[in-house]
């Protein structure tokens, strides 16, 4: 399968005609915003409090900011300058090392992972969607297997094991993420195909291993393995429509 990488930025694409569309609706319409004359906007010298030759060491206000304001900001920020979607879209394509993807998925909580992978998946990131999913399937691999060993003691209900599993989605969720993704490159015309060009045959193995912890937990408590807002799709049936859609991206 061809690899095509875009000469601006680091996406990567199955086929020169979604290359030509990422170029054409990203960097070629930010090029042309970028160079039009811009309005006089106030420097940070003019921030309140700034004295003459003196800027204003916002380090440790933005400490102090929620996310919730930090992503305000960001949005009025790239509605007075739009060229600055471009670095937001370049943030977003970097290659997203295993650690980074750990880090990210302690951040969010279980129910946000979806519009992180989908977010990564639309931005024509699929790798990066794909580092995430490998992360949380591991992790979800090692809690409900820890959890399994418990569940016919007593005490697993106060276990450390319970609280992991309890911090991840829940195994039907991630089954049906990685099927969405997989799946991504089947819509006509779409650009999704990036997350199947990234699949591996490791990942093959890393869903056999989340398969084969839901089984102990599935006989004792098959409630730990379903979303409060998913599609009803038992957790094992989700992860072997995920296994058959890697399998297709792997042909």
């Amino acid at each position: 399968r061809a690899i095509m990488e875009c000469p601006h930025c680091p996406a990567i694409f199955g086929s020169e005609e979604t290359l030509s569309k990422h170029v054409a609706a990203i960097h070629e319409k930010l090029a042309s915003r970028a160079s039009s004359p811009l309005p006089a906007a106030a420097s940070a010298m003019d921030t309140p409090g700034s004295s003459d030759g003196d800027n204003l060491d916002l380090t440790p206000l933005l400490g102090v900011l929620t996310h919730e304001q930090k992503d305000m900001l960001l949005l009025r920020a790239i509605a007075a300058d739009d060229s600055l979607a471009y670095h937001v879209l370049a943030a977003v394509l970097k290659p997203l090392s295993a650690e980074a993807a750990a880090a990210r998925l302690e951040e969010i909580e279980p129910t946000a992972l979806a519009a992180t992978v989908r977010a990564y998946v639309d931005a024509d990131a699929g790798r990066n969607a794909l580092m995430m999913l490998r992360v949380v399937t591991a992790a979800a691999s090692d809690a409900l297997g820890g959890l399994g060993s418990l569940l016919q003691s007593d005490g697993w209900e106060e276990s450390e094991e319970l609280e992991a599993v309890e911090r991840l989605p829940r195994a039907d969720a991630i089954g049906a993420l990685w099927g969405e993704a997989l799946a991504g490159g089947d819509e006509p015309g779409g650009d999704r195909s990036s997350a199947r060009d990234h699949a591996s045959d490791e990942d093959e193995s890393l869903l056999s291993q989340l398969a084969a912890a839901i089984g102990p937990v599935r006989g004792a408590q098959p409630g730990l393995l379903v979303s409060a807002d998913g599609n009803g799709v038992p957790a094992a049936e989700s992860v072997a429509a995920a296994q058959a859609a890697l399998a297709a991206a792997l042909e």
